[in-house]
């Protein structure tokens, strides 16, 4: 990840842009991290909603719950064969 002292910010700020368009970029205040700055793309990447679902088998749909049977019925054919 590129790192540039917040100093830069106004004097290298396409410098910035442009590493920014690579990969994130820490911006640094007293030589510590202070600042990422990234592309929108990159920042929606990393804010997506995960919509991945756990569910117990109380909970599972019976939709879920009629396709695991038919999968689990599949494999022990398919393991008797």
């Amino acid at each position: 990840m590129a790192t540039f002292p917040s100093s830069d910010w106004t004097r290298k700020s396409g410098d910035i842009f442009e590493a920014a368009r690579r990969g994130p970029v820490t911006i640094t205040q007293r030589k510590r991290p202070a600042f990422v700055v990234m592309t929108v793309d990159e920042f929606q990447r990393l804010t997506a909603t995960d919509t991945r679902r756990h569910y117990t088998i109380d909970t599972l749909p019976d939709e879920l719950f009629a396709k695991a049977e038919a999968e689990i019925a599949r494999l022990k054919r398919e393991h008797e064969e």
